[in-house]
């Protein structure tokens, strides 16, 4: 697989250019907020990275589909301090070149915690080098930033950057839960995915745009759609060409414009040695 991939990336790097904005923005600007300059020691503290993207640029979601590569971040804190995963609002799809893939536009926000240690006093100052690969019609270009925060310890109150880290939490896909279950059966060449509903589920989820956050399942060039099957709901798709079979976990995120989106999880049922 990683060949194949190597391979697909091949073909993106033939068409890259450094375009004509300033050197080494990437097509896109990269700064670090938090919701607070100051924190309380061991208790977290909301920031997130926004990404700005050049008009009719977009960088990569943590599956890139086809091509491209996920925007990625190299931690660089003080000791005793740590950081969660940024968080990833559902993606929008991209064909090009004829790859399909899975990206973001215009500004992007990422939220991610960080959290002081419990001896935290005076003022830390956070580094963070964020990388990502921009591209268009007219090709790609990598990008990188050097991000950093200055935190002071005390009572935090909330800065002007708060409300929109909040509003940027609540476009992140959401577990599930008891709410909808996902079921999947394997054949030679595809997948049959069941979505079950419980309580508080969508009424409706063939509205939903369908992404698959397991990388290499599901053909990037699938528009997944699920149609009504008596109290289910299901949809058949093309498995990707560098699928592993059997399949061992399948991740997808359901969104629409109405709520947040959802995430929901398939694995294998457990085989009891007799």
């Amino acid at each position: 697989m990683m060949i194949a991939r190597i391979t697909v990336l091949s073909a993106i790097a033939a068409g890259m250019v450094l375009g004509d904005g300033k050197p080494g923005t990437g097509r896109a600007k990269a700064d670090w907020l938090t919701a607070s300059s100051s924190a309380l020691p061991g208790q977290p503290l909301q920031t997130a990275i926004r990404i700005r993207h050049d008009k009719h640029w977009y960088s990569y979601w943590l599956n890139p589909g086809e091509a491209g590569m996920p925007t990625t971040v190299e931690w660089k804190l003080p000791p005793g301090w740590k950081h969660g995963e940024p968080g990833f609002p559902a993606p929008v799809g991209f064909l090009t070149s004829g790859l399909a893939s899975y990206g973001h536009v215009g500004e992007l926000l990422l939220p991610v915690t960080i959290t002081p240690p419990e001896d935290f006093i005076g003022t830390a100052k956070l580094e963070a080098e964020i990388s990502w690969l921009a591209c268009s019609n007219d090709g790609c270009v990598p990008g990188e930033a050097a991000l950093s925060l200055e935190v002071t310890a005390g009572d935090p109150l909330p800065g002007p950057a708060a409300a929109e880290i909040l509003a940027a939490i609540d476009l992140l896909p959401r577990p599930a839960g008891e709410s909808l279950r996902l079921s999947v059966e394997e054949t030679e060449n595809s997948l049959v995915l069941t979505l079950i509903p419980g309580k508080s589920a969508p009424a409706d989820l063939s509205q939903h745009e369908v992404f698959p956050l397991t990388t290499e399942v599901i053909d990037p060039k699938t528009r997944i759609r699920f149609a009504p099957g008596g109290q289910n709901w299901t949809a058949t798709v093309p498995k990707s060409e560098f699928a592993a079979s059997p399949l061992k976990e399948l991740t997808l995120v359901l969104a629409d414009r109405k709520h947040p989106p959802l995430q929901v999880t398939w694995n294998p049922p457990s085989r009891k040695s007799h």
